[in-house]
């Protein structure tokens, strides 16, 4: 990924907004990587969450990804930079992925397409652009971040009793 990232094919954003409105110029995405070796230990999504009236269900989109690297000599971990996922898709269904327990699962695309991850929600959109942890530790956070999803349901739930 990071090869097309250098070869311009794929555009990164800043992740200071989660709007995709500051692109990186590609000397920016530079200065962002680390000078030693570092590795991606995880993947932070961006989704939006869509009612389908006609389906009556809510259906998460993933709208972006981020890569959290970890650098190897000083194990400091940050957000690199924010990509646009509708523009990743031709890139991530030519990767292959082998998961022997899930056939279905045959390319990076998959991955997202069929929800095969978990995750904890880390963010909700508010007037303050805040995340959980900006306001919630530890105990507290996983609570606001299980708050969050069940308001979800009680909210498509609520549609189907109207």
């Amino acid at each position: 990924m990071f090869k097309q990232i250098h070869a311009g094919k794929i555009k990164v954003y800043d992740t200071a907004a989660d709007d995709f409105k500051k692109e990186l110029t590609h000397e920016e995405f530079k200065a962002a990587l680390p000078a030693g070796d570092f590795e991606v230990v995880n993947w932070k999504l961006k989704e939006d969450w869509i009612y389908v009236k006609d389906r009556m269900i809510f259906e998460p989109r993933v709208v972006g990804l981020c890569p959290v690297i970890k650098v190897k000599t000083t194990g400091k971990v940050y957000d690199l930079c924010l990509m646009f996922y509708p523009e990743l898709r031709e890139f991530l269904a030519g990767y292959k992925v082998t998961k022997k327990d899930e056939p279905r699962i045959k390319h990076a695309d998959d991955v997202f397409y069929f929800r095969y991850f978990s995750g904890t929600i880390y963010k909700e959109t508010n007037i303050h652009n805040r995340k959980i942890d900006d306001y919630a530790k530890g105990e507290a956070a996983k609570a606001e971040a299980m708050r969050i999803e069940v308001d979800l349901i009680c909210i498509e739930h609520g549609f189907w009793s109207k």
